[in-house]
């Protein structure tokens, strides 16, 4: 089994121990894995539209954009973990998923992408954690990503880590054991998931509007892989 991490800080703080708790439940014989942001892509997307007009291998910062990306594709399943600043994620993480967005439906669909699970930890001190997930949710399914669960913790005190109680670090525990569960069959098989209605509607939508711009490098990727006609990109994981 493949895992790839991504990681919105650099600081092994709560988040960091979240996502730690979370890998020990794997077996040994799992590859992981991980990025630390901004280290590992420490540039924000300048807007400059290569990759929607040109090609992904034109964005200036694909050097550090691509080997991410593949880990991705490879992986069987997805963690992203972020801290909550300001009750959204991390400003890294949404800057890795703004040089995606050129693999989302309306554009390039990679089939890679359809069928797999993807696992997001968020904490905060309090203030709600919703708003940072639906931004890494919202990515994960234009992707194509079947299934997307999601375990957020609020502290309601102290926030650094070697400072919390042992109390409360066993609850956090004991809620991720729980939450890791469901992953277990994962590991042994590594089966895809059925990729739900949602995304396939998205798809099609997609497919409908890039159909009236047949200049568009879009266009000529849905056709090379021939999905205006019969075939669909989660047809082998279906």
């Amino acid at each position: 089994m493949k895992i790839t991490v991504i990681n919105g800080t650099e600081i092994k703080g709560v988040t960091y121990n979240m996502k730690e708790m979370f890998l020990k439940r794997f077996n040994a014989n799992t590859e992981i894995t991980e990025y630390y942001l901004p280290k590992d892509m420490p540039y924000f997307c300048n807007g400059c539209k290569n990759c929607f007009f040109i090609g992904e291998q034109k964005c200036p910062h694909y050097n550090y954009v691509n080997p991410i990306w593949k880990s991705l594709e490879d992986a069987d399943l997805l963690v992203f973990m972020s801290p909550v600043y300001a009750c959204c994620a991390s400003s890294a993480v949404k800057s890795l998923l703004d040089h995606f967005c050129y693999n989302w439906h309306l554009h390039r669909s990679k089939a890679e992408m359809y069928g797999k699970r993807a696992v997001i930890l968020t904490n905060s001190i309090g203030a709600s954690n919703k708003t940072a997930v639906k931004e890494i949710r919202m990515s994960l399914s234009a992707f194509g990503v079947a299934e997307v669960k999601s375990l957020s913790i609020k502290l309601y005190g102290e926030v650094i880590w070697d400072k919390i109680s042992n109390v409360k670090k066993e609850k956090i525990n004991k809620r991720i054991c729980k939450f890791s569960k469901r992953y277990g069959k994962l590991q042994i098989k590594c089966e895809r998931k059925r990729t739900p209605l949602k995304p396939k509607l998205f798809f099609y939508i997609a497919r409908f509007i890039q159909k009236k711009y047949p200049n568009t490098i879009d266009y000529k990727y849905i056709q090379q892989y021939g999905w205006f006609k019969k075939n669909r990109p989660w047809k082998k994981t279906n």
